[in-house]
């Protein structure tokens, strides 16, 4: 989901309100920023129903701490971040996938998922237990007719400067590491809603 509206509810959990429904079971990421701090959650989907919001439909996504001893220490920073004018917020999930191709401008990637063009994220690849991650947008996608999966064209985003961790740096030295050992690939997508 992008630009969900996050608060507390009379039970004191984390609500979500966007446009996308959550899985019950699924773990994803809350990202959220204001007032000058940033938070970052692993929230497990307790439950998750259409409502009406404004005249439009939405999901609310109730969250749970992944592990309910992190919340303690984060209670009063997500409150101060939530009740911050400038509060921003997105519920991410992540989607493992097999890395394909890789060159100077994007990657070939195959997953399970079907993952909207257009669709933004961040990409990370762990080569020998060295992890690289860049801004990453799906350009297109294509199922596998009778294999159950899709390939994603994932172009890179300029949205900083790389750094030693950048896979757009890594590119070359990543085609040969590739080629030789297993390679573990996630993708994080904030779902547009």
């Amino acid at each position: 989901m992008r630009d969900v509206i996050v608060q507390f509810d009379h039970e004191n959990r984390l609500v979500a309100f966007g446009g996308a429904a959550g899985v019950v079971g699924e773990v994803m990421r809350l990202d959220l920023s204001g007032g000058g701090d940033a938070v970052a959650l692993d929230v497990e989907v307790l439950d998750s129903r259409p409502v009406v919001l404004g005249g439009s439909v939405r999901h609310r996504v109730d969250c749970g701490p992944r592990l309910q001893a992190c919340m303690n220490p984060t209670r009063a920073r997500l409150e101060a971040v939530l009740a911050a004018d400038d509060a921003m917020s997105v519920l991410a999930r992540e989607t493992k996938a097999r890395l394909l191709n890789v060159s100077a401008s994007g990657c070939l990637l195959e997953c399970g998922a079907y993952l909207e063009p257009g669709t933004a994220g961040t990409l990370k690849v762990v080569v020998g237990g060295a992890a690289y991650d860049d801004a990453v947008r799906v350009t297109r996608a294509l199922q596998v007719r009778g294999a159950g999966v899709w390939q994603l064209g994932v172009e890179f985003l300029w949205t900083n400067h790389p750094g030693s961790w950048s896979l757009r740096r890594m590119v070359s030295r990543l085609r040969r590491e590739i080629a030789q050992q297993e390679v573990a690939v996630v993708l994080s997508v904030a779902e547009a809603h």
